[in-house]
């Protein structure tokens, strides 16, 4: 299998931009006011503006790139994998695209850094389980180093994307007084924080890749136990983070059910897997520890 070269190394980011994960361009004016002192710019995102922080106007160009652009293909080649049939090759490339799809509706309304840290470890677990059930031995190693590129561009592009909404806050606020410049000051911490490379954002990607990691090398009935672990951990987390915050206790269980069902149909696209789906209710089906 061929691994291809970063597409982002030829990318140079336009630091006058502010982006909108869509790629749409946008002015977005609200005017609900600033409460408690602003909002968290650690988990600011575009629904937020859309929601009503902060106040003000900020302009939100088109993308020159976005996390969708990043594509699966320009990662693993197939074709380059000597020795199998063509049938062989079709069954690996189907699941790899499986293991790439993400149901639309999981980001219907707008997304979080969460949300999206979610779907980004879980689509590295598919391709892991690509690798490690589907591919040929020889071929293993250079499938999980093509995904992890993958998916860690993925993150670079959305935190270049993350960076610039902050930009955009800083220079919409810097030159003003009371909570307007609190936020800039905020925001700025923020720009320096990814740039860093530990901002809260960046902490929770790689946190959540830790849990999926867990799920590697593992059987049928250990897999579903230690998935049950991940949604429990990333929902505990969650509501802990909020004190218990209603909205987000609904929003987490959404994502969690989204999680589960984008899991399976995974699976369902497979054959010979059945025993690796897992329970789309708030509990597990089977208790995995008796």
């Amino acid at each position: 299998m061929e691994i291809h070269s970063n597409p982002l190394n030829c990318y140079l980011l336009n630091t006058n931009h502010a982006y909108k994960l869509n790629g749409n361009s946008h002015n977005l004016h609200v005017n609900q006011p600033v409460q408690g002192g602003g909002p968290n710019l650690d988990k600011l995102t575009l629904s937020s503006f859309q929601k009503g922080y902060p106040a003000g106007s900020i302009k939100i160009e088109r993308a020159e790139k976005t996390v969708a652009s990043v594509y699966y293909y320009d990662y693993f080649s197939v074709e380059d994998m000597t020795g199998l049939t063509e049938e062989e090759k079709n069954r690996i490339n189907e699941a790899i695209r499986a293991a790439t799809t993400i149901d639309l509706n999981y980001f219907s309304g707008g997304s979080t850094s969460d949300q999206f840290a979610m779907a980004m470890a879980q689509m590295k677990a598919k391709l892991d389980f690509v690798a490690q059930h589907l591919v040929p031995e020889q071929f293993k190693d250079q499938m999980m180093q093509a995904t992890n590129q993958f998916i860690n561009d993925k993150f670079a592009v959305y935190n270049d994307q993350m960076l610039k909404i902050q930009q955009a806050i800083y220079d919409t606020y810097k030159d003003q007084s009371g909570p307007m410049k609190h936020i800039a000051e905020s925001a700025l911490q923020q720009i320096q924080a990814i740039k860093d490379g530990h901002s809260a954002l960046q902490k929770e990607q790689t946190h959540y890749l830790s849990l999926f990691s867990e799920l590697n090398g593992t059987d049928a009935g250990e897999f579903v136990q230690k998935y049950e672990d991940v949604m429990r951990a990333y929902q505990a987390e969650q509501e802990a983070a909020s004190h218990g915050d209603a909205f987000t206790k609904k929003r987490v269980d959404r994502n969690i059910r989204f999680l589960r069902e984008m899991w399976n149909q995974f699976i369902d696209r497979l054959s010979g897997y059945d025993q690796y789906r897992v329970s789309t209710e708030e509990t597990p089906l089977i208790d995995q520890t008796v």
